[in-house]
């Protein structure tokens, strides 16, 4: 949010109000969701994780500049029209330690090809025929199954299952128009990957940096 209201061709209210309105209808559709399709057994809640004070400060240093510099960097260069690189280097701080980050790396990097390549195999097919949306929508509704049947598979929250999801839908939601196709924005979106191995670099020098100092060091008990 504060990188794209930075620039003086956003519009604050445009953006605010798409947020509202895409956070109201994900809760909404999730709810119908759950009453629709409601879970065979109840779920159990995740184990509580102890955390002392050496690893919720080296998490915080870790995320706080991992994120500085992500947005430095998009102030630098203007970058205002690369959500998805952006997204790609926030991503990476989820897990919140070294390992968790470069594993989610790499899950992140193998959905957005996956995810570009789909959308490419995609435009081959229905060709000159994208503006016919009851030709697009099964072939899109497909890529959407496999994906989410391999993010309910996977169980380690944003895996490639969940990046597989995200390219789709920014390549057939955000990119895809009638007489427009969509390679040059799914080749683009593949480069891209490259600000996800920048990220990955940056949690790495930083982890190694904390690690010297005994009160930001990551240990699991």
């Amino acid at each position: 949010m504060a990188n794209f209201l930075s620039y003086p061709t956003t519009d604050m209210s445009d953006l605010m109000f798409s947020n509202i309105i895409g956070s109201l209808l994900a809760v909404g559709l999730s709810a119908l969701s759950c009453y629709l399709l409601p879970d065979v057994e109840l779920r159990k809640p995740p184990p509580a994780i102890q955390k002392d004070g050496p690893r919720v400060m080296h998490e915080t240093l870790l995320a706080s500049l991992t994120a500085t510099i992500l947005f430095t960097v998009f102030q630098f260069y203007t970058l205002n029209d690369s959500l998805a690189a952006l997204m790609a280097g926030i991503f990476a701080l989820f897990p919140m330690h070294f390992r968790g980050a470069i594993l989610s790396s790499w899950w992140r990097i193998v959905g957005v090809i996956a995810g570009c390549l789909y959308a490419i195999l995609v435009q081959l097919v229905i060709y000159d025929f994208s503006r016919h949306l009851i030709l697009l929508m099964p072939l899109i509704s497909l890529g959407l199954l496999l994906a989410a049947r391999i993010h309910v598979f996977e169980k380690v929250g944003p895996g490639v299952g969940f990046s597989i999801l995200t390219t789709l839908a920014l390549m057939f939601g955000q990119y895809m128009h009638p007489n427009q196709d969509i390679v040059f924005s799914a080749l683009y979106r593949i480069s891209s990957v490259s600000v996800r191995l920048s990220a990955r670099w940056a949690v790495t020098l930083l982890s190694i940096n904390t690690e010297y100092f005994a009160s930001t060091r990551y240990i699991v008990k």
